[in-house]
Protein backbone atom coordinates (compact mmCIF):
# COMPACT_ATOMS: atom_id res chain seq x y z
CA UNK A 1 0.00 0.00 0.00
CA UNK A 2 1.35 3.25 -1.16
CA UNK A 3 1.38 7.34 0.05
CA UNK A 4 0.79 8.68 -3.39
CA UNK A 5 0.25 12.16 -1.68
CA UNK A 6 3.42 13.18 -2.29
CA UNK A 7 3.54 13.38 -5.94
CA UNK A 8 7.46 13.30 -5.69
CA UNK A 9 8.47 10.02 -4.02
CA UNK A 10 5.35 7.74 -2.92
CA UNK A 11 6.08 5.99 0.22
CA UNK A 12 5.31 1.89 0.61
CA UNK A 13 4.06 0.85 3.76
CA UNK A 14 4.98 -2.80 3.83
CA UNK A 15 3.23 -3.54 7.12
CA UNK A 16 0.04 -2.94 6.21
CA UNK A 17 -0.10 -5.41 3.11
CA UNK A 18 1.30 -7.87 6.07
CA UNK A 19 -1.19 -7.19 8.44
CA UNK A 20 -4.14 -7.40 5.58
CA UNK A 21 -2.43 -10.79 4.88
CA UNK A 22 -2.75 -12.48 8.45
CA UNK A 23 -6.14 -11.07 8.50
CA UNK A 24 -6.98 -12.34 5.58
CA UNK A 25 -6.05 -16.13 6.67
CA UNK A 26 -8.45 -15.59 9.17
CA UNK A 27 -11.24 -14.66 7.55
CA UNK A 28 -10.54 -17.87 5.30
CA UNK A 29 -10.45 -19.94 8.51
CA UNK A 30 -13.64 -18.37 9.70
CA UNK A 31 -15.58 -18.94 6.34
CA UNK A 32 -13.91 -22.95 6.12
CA UNK A 33 -15.14 -23.58 9.79
CA UNK A 34 -18.40 -22.23 9.11
CA UNK A 35 -18.99 -23.30 5.80
CA UNK A 36 -17.30 -27.11 5.89
CA UNK A 37 -19.91 -30.33 6.57
CA UNK A 38 -17.70 -31.86 9.18
CA UNK A 39 -17.01 -29.89 11.88
CA UNK A 40 -14.46 -30.16 14.49
CA UNK A 41 -14.37 -30.98 18.12
CA UNK A 42 -15.81 -27.67 19.90
CA UNK A 43 -13.07 -26.22 21.89
CA UNK A 44 -11.82 -22.55 22.72
CA UNK A 45 -10.67 -22.33 18.98
CA UNK A 46 -13.10 -23.35 17.02
CA UNK A 47 -15.96 -22.24 19.12
CA UNK A 48 -15.00 -18.77 20.15
CA UNK A 49 -11.19 -17.88 19.11
CA UNK A 50 -11.53 -18.29 15.03
CA UNK A 51 -15.16 -17.60 14.79
CA UNK A 52 -13.90 -14.51 16.09
CA UNK A 53 -12.19 -13.67 12.80
CA UNK A 54 -14.95 -12.34 11.33
CA UNK A 55 -14.30 -9.54 13.13
CA UNK A 56 -11.14 -8.52 10.97
CA UNK A 57 -13.45 -7.17 8.75
CA UNK A 58 -13.45 -4.38 11.18
CA UNK A 59 -9.85 -3.91 10.88
CA UNK A 60 -10.18 -3.96 7.09
CA UNK A 61 -12.45 -1.07 7.42
CA UNK A 62 -9.50 0.89 9.32
CA UNK A 63 -7.14 0.37 7.07
CA UNK A 64 -9.12 1.15 4.26
CA UNK A 65 -9.85 4.61 5.62
CA UNK A 66 -6.00 4.88 5.90
CA UNK A 67 -4.60 3.80 2.62
CA UNK A 68 -7.81 5.27 0.60
CA UNK A 69 -6.53 8.67 2.04
CA UNK A 70 -3.41 8.13 0.98
CA UNK A 71 -3.86 7.73 -2.66
CA UNK A 72 -7.15 10.36 -2.92
CA UNK A 73 -7.12 12.26 0.03
CA UNK A 74 -5.04 15.55 -0.93
CA UNK A 75 -6.11 15.06 -4.97
CA UNK A 76 -9.75 15.37 -3.86
CA UNK A 77 -9.11 18.31 -1.48
CA UNK A 78 -7.08 19.83 -4.08
CA UNK A 79 -9.78 19.80 -7.11
CA UNK A 80 -7.14 17.44 -9.15
CA UNK A 81 -9.08 13.88 -10.14
CA UNK A 82 -12.60 14.23 -11.23
CA UNK A 83 -15.45 12.40 -9.77
CA UNK A 84 -16.22 10.69 -12.89
CA UNK A 85 -12.21 9.38 -12.40
CA UNK A 86 -12.53 8.05 -9.26
CA UNK A 87 -15.75 6.60 -8.92
CA UNK A 88 -14.65 4.84 -12.11
CA UNK A 89 -11.54 3.69 -10.34
CA UNK A 90 -13.69 2.33 -7.38
CA UNK A 91 -16.19 0.45 -9.67
CA UNK A 92 -13.25 -1.04 -12.01
CA UNK A 93 -10.86 -2.14 -9.01
CA UNK A 94 -14.44 -4.15 -7.39
CA UNK A 95 -16.91 -5.11 -10.14
CA UNK A 96 -15.69 -7.55 -12.12
CA UNK A 97 -14.63 -10.10 -9.84
CA UNK A 98 -17.83 -9.18 -7.56
CA UNK A 99 -20.10 -9.29 -10.71
CA UNK A 100 -18.90 -12.25 -12.43
CA UNK A 101 -18.97 -14.56 -8.81
CA UNK A 102 -22.83 -12.65 -8.84
CA UNK A 103 -23.59 -13.71 -12.28
CA UNK A 104 -22.09 -17.75 -11.56
CA UNK A 105 -23.99 -17.84 -8.88
CA UNK A 106 -27.65 -16.90 -10.32
CA UNK A 107 -26.92 -19.33 -13.51
CA UNK A 108 -26.57 -21.47 -10.50
CA UNK A 109 -29.33 -20.92 -8.89
CA UNK A 110 -32.17 -18.87 -10.50
CA UNK A 111 -35.10 -17.42 -9.12
CA UNK A 112 -36.67 -14.02 -8.58
CA UNK A 113 -35.27 -13.39 -5.52
CA UNK A 114 -32.08 -14.31 -6.82
CA UNK A 115 -32.47 -12.21 -9.55
CA UNK A 116 -33.57 -9.33 -7.36
CA UNK A 117 -30.64 -9.81 -5.66
CA UNK A 118 -27.92 -10.11 -8.42
CA UNK A 119 -29.28 -6.68 -10.05
CA UNK A 120 -28.79 -5.17 -6.38
CA UNK A 121 -25.32 -6.41 -6.45
CA UNK A 122 -24.00 -5.45 -9.66
CA UNK A 123 -25.06 -1.78 -9.28
CA UNK A 124 -22.83 -1.64 -6.30
CA UNK A 125 -25.47 0.34 -4.18
CA UNK A 126 -26.97 -2.33 -2.11
CA UNK A 127 -25.92 -1.09 0.82
CA UNK A 128 -28.13 2.26 0.85
CA UNK A 129 -30.89 -0.71 0.89
CA UNK A 130 -32.31 -0.49 4.57
CA UNK A 131 -32.19 -3.50 6.56
CA UNK A 132 -31.16 -5.63 3.31
CA UNK A 133 -30.81 -9.49 3.37
CA UNK A 134 -28.84 -10.48 0.25
CA UNK A 135 -27.66 -14.43 -0.23
CA UNK A 136 -26.07 -13.78 -3.37
CA UNK A 137 -22.47 -13.72 -2.27
CA UNK A 138 -23.71 -13.04 1.16
CA UNK A 139 -19.96 -12.14 2.17
CA UNK A 140 -20.43 -9.50 -0.42
CA UNK A 141 -21.79 -7.46 2.78
CA UNK A 142 -18.27 -5.70 3.27
CA UNK A 143 -18.05 -4.38 -0.11
CA UNK A 144 -21.90 -2.91 0.09
CA UNK A 145 -20.73 -0.53 2.91
CA UNK A 146 -17.23 0.26 1.43
CA UNK A 147 -18.87 1.61 -2.08
CA UNK A 148 -21.25 3.65 0.41
CA UNK A 149 -18.23 5.00 2.27
CA UNK A 150 -16.98 5.83 -1.04
CA UNK A 151 -19.71 7.47 -2.01
CA UNK A 152 -19.23 9.63 1.18
CA UNK A 153 -15.35 9.97 0.86
CA UNK A 154 -15.42 13.64 -1.24
CA UNK A 155 -17.37 14.74 2.08
CA UNK A 156 -15.57 12.61 4.56
CA UNK A 157 -12.66 14.95 2.96
CA UNK A 158 -14.11 18.07 3.83
CA UNK A 159 -15.32 17.10 6.98
CA UNK A 160 -11.29 16.26 7.87
CA UNK A 161 -9.90 19.02 6.24
CA UNK A 162 -7.58 19.67 9.90
CA UNK A 163 -6.45 17.49 12.26
CA UNK A 164 -8.59 19.06 14.69
CA UNK A 165 -11.83 18.34 12.21
CA UNK A 166 -10.92 15.21 11.70
CA UNK A 167 -10.84 14.16 15.95
CA UNK A 168 -13.99 16.08 16.03
CA UNK A 169 -15.91 14.50 13.70
CA UNK A 170 -14.58 10.81 14.70
CA UNK A 171 -16.05 11.60 18.13
CA UNK A 172 -19.34 13.06 16.65
CA UNK A 173 -19.36 9.92 14.72
CA UNK A 174 -19.41 7.60 17.87
CA UNK A 175 -21.93 10.20 18.86
CA UNK A 176 -24.27 8.69 16.37
CA UNK A 177 -23.48 5.35 16.64
CA UNK A 178 -24.85 5.47 20.21
CA UNK A 179 -27.39 7.63 19.27
CA UNK A 180 -28.31 5.26 16.60
CA UNK A 181 -28.29 2.18 19.02
CA UNK A 182 -30.76 3.71 21.34
CA UNK A 183 -33.38 5.01 18.66
CA UNK A 184 -33.20 2.13 16.56
CA UNK A 185 -35.34 -1.23 16.59
CA UNK A 186 -33.59 -2.48 14.55
CA UNK A 187 -31.04 -5.30 16.35
CA UNK A 188 -28.74 -5.97 13.13
CA UNK A 189 -27.72 -2.27 13.31
CA UNK A 190 -24.06 -3.09 13.34
CA UNK A 191 -21.11 -3.13 10.63
CA UNK A 192 -23.29 -4.07 8.02
CA UNK A 193 -24.66 0.27 8.50
CA UNK A 194 -22.60 2.73 7.62
CA UNK A 195 -23.39 4.86 10.16
CA UNK A 196 -22.49 1.98 12.37
CA UNK A 197 -18.80 1.35 10.73
CA UNK A 198 -18.04 5.42 9.81
CA UNK A 199 -15.50 5.71 13.23
CA UNK A 200 -13.76 2.43 11.59
CA UNK A 201 -13.05 4.27 8.42
CA UNK A 202 -12.72 8.06 10.05
CA UNK A 203 -9.89 6.76 12.48
CA UNK A 204 -8.03 5.47 9.64
CA UNK A 205 -8.36 9.03 7.86
CA UNK A 206 -7.07 10.49 11.39
CA UNK A 207 -4.16 8.04 11.42
CA UNK A 208 -3.06 8.94 7.91
CA UNK A 209 -3.60 13.16 9.25
CA UNK A 210 -0.48 12.06 11.60
CA UNK A 211 0.93 9.16 9.02
CA UNK A 212 4.63 11.79 9.58
CA UNK A 213 4.19 11.76 13.06
CA UNK A 214 3.46 8.55 13.72
CA UNK A 215 6.22 7.15 11.18
CA UNK A 216 9.20 9.51 13.23
CA UNK A 217 7.87 8.03 16.39
CA UNK A 218 8.14 3.98 15.08
CA UNK A 219 11.83 4.77 14.11
CA UNK A 220 12.24 6.52 17.47
CA UNK A 221 10.73 3.62 19.42
CA UNK A 222 9.47 0.66 17.24
CA UNK A 223 9.72 -2.09 20.26
CA UNK A 224 6.91 0.09 22.29
CA UNK A 225 4.79 -0.26 19.83
CA UNK A 226 5.68 -4.03 19.15
CA UNK A 227 4.61 -4.66 22.82
CA UNK A 228 1.16 -2.61 23.04
CA UNK A 229 0.62 -4.76 19.34
CA UNK A 230 1.24 -7.87 21.49
CA UNK A 231 -0.46 -6.67 24.32
CA UNK A 232 -3.68 -5.51 23.23
CA UNK A 233 -4.33 -8.27 21.90
CA UNK A 234 -3.51 -10.68 24.62
CA UNK A 235 -5.21 -8.62 27.50
CA UNK A 236 -8.14 -7.96 25.71
CA UNK A 237 -8.82 -11.35 23.68
CA UNK A 238 -11.07 -12.61 27.04
CA UNK A 239 -13.21 -9.61 27.08
CA UNK A 240 -13.76 -9.37 23.16
CA UNK A 241 -14.92 -12.90 22.46
CA UNK A 242 -17.76 -12.61 25.33
CA UNK A 243 -19.50 -9.07 25.05
CA UNK A 244 -22.56 -8.72 23.23
CA UNK A 245 -22.86 -5.19 23.67
CA UNK A 246 -22.75 -3.63 20.02
CA UNK A 247 -21.04 0.07 21.12
CA UNK A 248 -18.41 -2.01 23.40
CA UNK A 249 -17.44 -4.00 20.13
CA UNK A 250 -16.72 -0.94 18.28
CA UNK A 251 -14.92 0.58 20.79
CA UNK A 252 -12.51 -2.60 21.67
CA UNK A 253 -12.14 -2.69 17.75
CA UNK A 254 -10.96 0.98 17.38
CA UNK A 255 -8.70 0.53 20.16
CA UNK A 256 -7.18 -3.24 19.61
CA UNK A 257 -7.05 -2.54 15.71
CA UNK A 258 -6.44 1.04 15.66
CA UNK A 259 -3.24 -0.19 17.68
CA UNK A 260 -2.41 -2.56 15.07
CA UNK A 261 -3.07 -0.55 12.31
CA UNK A 262 -0.53 1.45 13.61
CA UNK A 263 2.40 -0.78 14.16
CA UNK A 264 1.89 -1.63 10.29
CA UNK A 265 2.05 1.68 9.49
CA UNK A 266 5.60 2.11 11.18
CA UNK A 267 6.45 -1.45 11.07
CA UNK A 268 9.42 -2.36 8.96
CA UNK A 269 10.57 -5.88 10.84
CA UNK A 270 10.01 -9.53 9.80
CA UNK A 271 6.91 -9.81 11.62
CA UNK A 272 5.05 -8.04 8.90
CA UNK A 273 7.61 -8.28 5.97
CA UNK A 274 9.13 -11.67 5.63
CA UNK A 275 7.99 -14.74 2.78
CA UNK A 276 4.76 -15.83 4.17
CA UNK A 277 3.41 -12.31 3.47
CA UNK A 278 4.55 -12.28 0.01
CA UNK A 279 3.55 -15.35 -0.73
CA UNK A 280 0.09 -14.68 0.19
CA UNK A 281 -0.21 -11.45 -1.29
CA UNK A 282 1.48 -13.50 -4.61
CA UNK A 283 -1.25 -16.28 -4.57
CA UNK A 284 -4.11 -16.08 -6.88
CA UNK A 285 -7.29 -16.60 -5.15
CA UNK A 286 -6.80 -14.81 -2.30
CA UNK A 287 -6.00 -11.82 -4.59
CA UNK A 288 -9.58 -10.89 -4.71
CA UNK A 289 -9.91 -10.81 -1.07
CA UNK A 290 -6.96 -8.96 -0.52
CA UNK A 291 -7.00 -6.30 -3.51
CA UNK A 292 -11.02 -5.50 -2.08
CA UNK A 293 -10.20 -5.19 1.48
Amino acid sequence: MTDSSNNILPIRFQGLDGLRAYAVIGIVMMHVLTNQSIHPTPNFITTRLIPWFTNFTLLFMIVSGFSLSCGYFEKISKGTISPSSFYKKRYIRLLPFFGLMCIIEFVYSPSIRTFYETFANLTMCFGLIPDVHISVIGVGWFIGVVMVYYMLFPFIVFLQKTKTSSIITFFLSLALVWAGLELTTNPSFERQHIAYTLPLFLIGGIFYKYRKSLQKIGQEDSIRFFIAFIAMAVVTLPFILTTKSAFITLIVSLTVFGIWTVYAIISKDIILNNRIVRYILATYHLKYIYATW
